[in-house]
């Protein structure tokens, strides 16, 4: 009986010597010792080894990012999951001062409704109202308020710059009167207004509780450095 590797060396030729050693190398090609010469696996085991060695920092010496709380009165973590926010554009800054000294604010007859019909269906499910003040033509947001009931539309008060022209008033509380430019927030655009910059607002105009979040995040963070 003739092996089958004999019986392939015997039809190779006068040169036999020669044709054997053909032979065991296009072997060896396929073997495994000879893949394990391949300097790409000699790589692989070397860095296998060499991760093993590298050390790791210890959960303590891991750098941890500090985010903000709170804002003067209002702490972030506590703000109802229901609550609404609304952009309010004043026309003047007087109106804003007397807002601030009174403890109210008034609106156009639209916007008072649209406020105080947000104000009665959130209060029901939990939430509550929060306001971003900004003045027409100034360039930055001048606080943040709470607004703490509903809408008296029979009142009047002779606080406003034009008395005549404001009907109806609501309480509120101011948790901000920090003034910040605008270039703080033009990152934050707004889904419900074509998705356009928070600083392009109308009165009234609603933000979505995500983005209103990051609002109040970057106040919180600018309080912070303002009590250091």
């Amino acid at each position: 009986m003739f092996s089958i590797d004999s019986l392939l060396l015997s039809k190779l030729g006068p040169f036999p010597d020669m044709a054997h050693s053909m032979y065991e190398t296009k072997r060896n090609i396929w073997s495994c010792h000879f893949r394990s010469e391949y300097p790409s696996q000699r790589l692989t085991e070397n860095s296998s080894q060499i991760s093993q060695k590298t050390p790791k920092l210890p959960k303590s010496q891991k750098h941890e990012k500090v985010e903000p709380k709170s804002v003067s009165g209002l702490s972030l973590d506590r703000i109802p999951p229901n609550s609404r926010f609304f952009i309010i554009k004043s026309f003047t800054e007087k109106d804003v001062a007397s807002s601030v000294e009174h403890g109210v604010w008034t609106s156009t007859d639209l916007g008072n409704k649209r406020l105080d019909k947000a104000y009665k269906t959130t209060s029901e499910d939990g939430g509550k109202v929060y306001l971003f003040f900004s003045v027409n033509g100034s360039g930055r947001f001048c606080g943040i308020a709470e607004m703490t009931a509903a809408v008296n539309f029979k009142s009047k008060l002779n606080i406003w710059n034009e008395t005549s022209r404001w009907s109806g008033v609501f309480p509120i509380t101011w948790v901000s009167t920090d003034s910040l430019p605008n270039r703080h927030f033009v990152q934050l655009r707004n889904p419900l207004n074509e998705n356009k910059p928070i600083t392009y607002s109308r009165d009234t105009q609603e933000v979505p509780f995500n983005i209103a979040f990051k609002f109040i995040a970057i106040y919180a963070k600018c309080d912070i450095y303002k009590r250091k």
